[in-house]
């Protein structure tokens, strides 16, 4: 297993409200005019971003240059939401075909068969295979669509699991996607937090995230849409929580080069408590003739501490720090639904943040806001904010300030 597979992917078009396969419209079955618009649709932007690119003067500036590149990133997206919509609907028209094609015994012949459907019709009801079956049809069609993209089938089905939720749930992302106004990772977090929703809750998210897809950071976009999830989700965040528990197991895969790597999957306060833990003792008495880089002490300090035992400290208990944020609003009103903040990582169910409250040696106020969750201030007792301003900076910018 290589590192790219290692940890689980748990998108599933099943966990989407989608139509059956070849009940979903697409602009070809309508006529040759919706097919003409839908087609200057997908590409109307394409060409004339390539357009400007190839008739554009010769870069004399740095700033031309980063026009270009610009142009360059909405022509990317424009065309993985033209990608979009060419394999969902390449495979509904399978399906449509599929379905009329079907026989029922290997006797009834089709008009026009040829010697090869013949056959492959023959070996179908011989085997007990269904043509039609949305299974086989996806298979069939996603190792085909792997050779003429030349990825594995991994990617592309994965590729056609967020094209189906942009085509058939998330429109307004996919156009947005189109037209370079937010990153393809954008556009793929949409659909996968739109998964075990309702289309209304879906169209729900789309109107409150787009905003925030069009100017915020992959990962501060992610945030957000995963606390928005959660709060549409019918299934309270706490019973998720204990649900997902129940998968918490240690994976190990082989690297080349005589190496290999272990993932723990665990609850997230109990793996960042392990990881800040780690980090703690990296930091502690570094020698000056050390040479080995952060990353290596981190791998080598949890490697001694699982074999050999933890370092010294000189009989003081380490307490490893973990910053979550409560909003007391929420704790109040609905504690089972309600989220906390686990830096780091992000939303957290409330009576796990509670329970870490409670064992916590000591705590900072904090002050947030009641809508966005925006930390506002830092309690303090003094007015010098040296310290507090840290805590500050550290509770509120969970992603670089800097664009992407």
């Amino acid at each position: 297993m290589s590192i790219q597979h290692a940890f689980t992917n748990d998108d599933d078009e099943h966990r989407l409200p989608l139509n059956p396969p070849g009940t979903r419209n697409i602009s070809h079955l309508d006529g040759p005019l919706t097919s003409a618009i839908e087609h200057e649709n997908e590409f109307a932007q394409v060409l004339e971003l390539a357009s400007t690119l190839y008739h554009g003067p010769a870069r004399t500036n740095p700033s031309q240059g980063l026009t270009e590149l610009q142009a360059i990133a909405h022509l990317r997206r424009a065309l993985d939401a033209a990608e979009a919509v060419i394999l969902t609907d390449s495979i509904e028209l399978v399906a449509h075909a599929a379905a009329e094609y079907t026989a029922d015994t290997t006797s009834t012949a089709p008009a026009g068969e040829t010697e090869k459907q013949r056959d492959q019709r023959i070996s179908a009801h011989y085997y007990g295979v269904d043509p039609a079956s949305d299974q086989i049809i996806t298979s069939s069609f996603v190792a085909e669509a792997a050779v003429a993209l030349r990825e594995t089938v991994e990617k592309t089905r994965s590729k056609l699991f967020t094209a189906k939720g942009l085509r058939y749930l998330c429109p307004e992302t996919l156009n947005a996607l189109s037209r370079g106004l937010i990153t393809t990772k954008a556009a793929q977090e949409m659909v996968k937090q739109a998964q075990d929703l309702a289309p209304e809750d879906i169209r729900r998210m789309e109107h409150s995230l787009l905003p925030v897809a069009k100017t915020a950071s992959d990962a501060s976009f992610s945030q957000r849409a995963r606390r928005l999830h959660r709060k549409l989700d019918p299934v309270s965040a706490a019973d998720r929580h204990e649900s997902a528990k129940e998968a918490r197991c240690v994976t190990v895969w082989d690297e080349p080069d005589g190496m290999a790597a272990l993932k723990l999957y665990a609850p997230a306060q109990d793996v960042y408590s392990i990881y800040n833990t780690v980090k703690y003792f990296a930091q502690q008495d570094v020698d000056p003739d050390d040479t080995r880089t952060q990353a290596q002490r981190h791998a080598d300090i949890l490697r001694d501490a699982l074999l050999d035992g933890w370092p010294t400290t000189n009989g003081t208990p380490l307490k490893p720090r973990v910053v979550v944020t409560i909003p007391a609003v929420e704790a109040l009103v609905n504690p089972r639904r309600g989220l906390a903040d686990l830096e780091g990582y992000g939303p957290i169910p409330m009576g796990v943040a509670l329970k870490l409250a409670q064992d916590a040696p000591s705590m900072v106020r904090v002050l947030t806001d009641p809508w966005t969750g925006a930390a506002i201030d830092v309690g303090r007792a003094k007015y010098r904010p040296s310290a507090a301003l840290k805590d500050l900076l550290l509770v509120r910018d969970q992603c670089c300030r800097f664009p992407g």
